[in-house]
């Protein structure tokens, strides 16, 4: 850390005229403001009074401030015999040292901190041991600059080490957390992308056993899997990362491979929709004509369907947003389908259209069809099925929508604290605690109960 020579010439003014602060290219610039700002640009002038202090001080601004760096006696560091020089070269040296300590005392945090988000992903059940040497070899690295950071504060302390080389180790022990980091978030992509593939291989052979597929469907939908098969091999080759690149060389590489799969999944999709789009599931007697589909009193003209009073004037039958597709079991059509795309897979798909109108009769439409099936909640199997993106991305669209119901029946104050734990998880750095599973069916239920909406417990091994 340096300071240039007009900064020098600033800091007796620090905490007295109006001052600021930068630091560009690696230099302390301390500057006053002119008297008039848009007369040129900041920090390059001083203003009237402090230039006229200045020039009674044998007009070291003129004759400092145009001198090569290097040729004036004492800086920096030491005295010059001049008690303005001195006072300046203290003022800098004080806050120049300040400086380093702070940043030394938030690199140790910041090693402290990271170091035990690894140590808990250690801890977890399931970790294999690939898992378990790769988080003690990122431990390994954080002990030894956290050592070497804390050596070299002593070394200043006992006035063998400069500030400015402090400084220096400072911003190594820095710049390897961040490398640590970042490789972590890499490596959570990765295997968030290779699950992503599995579950298209999945979608692609739903598709191949359709009776209803055309032979130029079939011979695209053969050549995307053989794309795909070629981008799953190159993404598990980025993961061992055989060539050592640096984690930005490795994101740009997943970035590539991203792009390309999301190629292929917009293929895959068009196919997809145009299987499911024959006459044969739109155009028979049976699903748009027949008597019993549109004419029949029961579908019509009864006072079960029409006239009660449980069917018009209930709140739930009026003011519910999907009250106009009720299945009689306390969700909509809606809800179910969902699930169903969910139960197949589609967890995007599905997440997408999640909303404050239809997120209960997700929930519920999953516990009543799915939830004794899995031994799960529909949330406890999401943060088991979903990647960490995912989780953050489709975990607040979840939030946000269980919040506004929340506020739309009053009970905030019962939810808050489960509202805490959630908002904590979206928001994590690069971790995504399942248990928060428990908090999400915590408002659930609580909803539910509110809204007098039957909720099936979820069956427990």
């Amino acid at each position: 850390m340096s300071y240039n020579y007009l900064s020098y010439a600033n800091l007796p003014y620090w905490n007295v005229l109006p001052c600021g602060m930068t630091n560009f290219g690696g230099d302390i610039q301390i500057f006053t403001l002119p008297d008039n700002i848009t007369s040129g640009p900041v920090g390059m002038n001083l203003n009237a009074q402090a230039l006229a202090l200045l020039n009674q001080q044998q007009s070291i601004y003129n004759n400092w401030g145009v001198t090569t760096p290097g040729t004036v006696p004492g800086v920096p560091g030491g005295t010059t015999g001049n008690i303005f020089l001195d006072n300046m070269l203290n003022i800098a040296n004080r806050m120049a040292a300040q400086n380093t300590q702070r940043r030394v005392g938030s690199t140790l945090a910041g090693i402290e901190q990271v170091r035990q988000q690894l140590y808990a992903q250690l801890y977890k059940q399931g970790i294999t041991e690939e898992e378990a040497a790769k988080l003690n070899d990122y431990i390994t690295k954080l002990n030894e600059e956290e050592a070497k950071l804390l050596q070299a504060q002593e070394d200043a302390k006992n006035g063998n080490l400069s500030v400015g080389d402090l400084s220096k180790v400072a911003a190594e022990a820095e710049a390897s957390v961040q490398n640590i980091v970042g490789e972590i978030r890499i490596g959570q992509n990765i295997k968030a992308c290779l699950k992503n593939m599995e579950k298209t291989f999945e979608k692609i052979a739903n598709i191949e056993s359709r009776t209803d597929l055309t032979a130029p469907a079939k011979e695209r939908l053969a050549q995307l899997k053989s794309e795909l098969e070629q981008l799953k091999a190159k993404l598990e080759n980025l993961q061992k990362n055989p060539e050592g690149l640096e984690p930005s060389q490795v994101n740009n590489e997943l970035t590539k491979i991203s792009t390309a799969y999301n190629k292929i999944i917009n293929a895959i999709n068009q196919i997809s929709a145009s299987s499911t789009s024959t006459p044969a599931a739109q155009n028979t007697p049976a699903a748009q004509n027949t008597p019993a589909a549109q004419n029949t009193p029961a579908a019509q003209n009864t006072p079960s369907a029409q006239n009660t009073p449980a069917a018009q004037n209930t709140p739930a039958a009026q003011n519910t947003p999907n009250s106009a597709t009720p299945t009689g079991s306390g969700y909509s059509v809606e809800g179910r389908k969902l699930v169903d795309l969910f139960d197949d897979g589609e967890l995007e798909e599905a997440c997408n259209k999640i909303n404050s109108d239809n997120v209960m009769d997700v929930m519920l439409a999953w516990q009543d069809l799915y939830a004794t099936e899995h031994k799960q909640s529909f949330m406890e199997r999401f943060v088991d099925e979903a990647g960490y993106f995912d989780k953050r991305k489709y975990g607040k669209v979840i939030m946000n929508a269980l919040r506004d119901k929340v506020l739309e029946l009053g009970i905030m104050d019962e939810c808050r604290e489960d509202f805490a734990k959630i908002n904590r998880e979206v928001k994590s750095t690069f971790w995504f605690d399942n248990d928060v599973a428990e908090n999400y069916d915590n408002i659930i239920k609580k909803i539910a109960e509110k809204e007098g909406k039957k909720y099936v417990e979820t069956p427990k091994e």
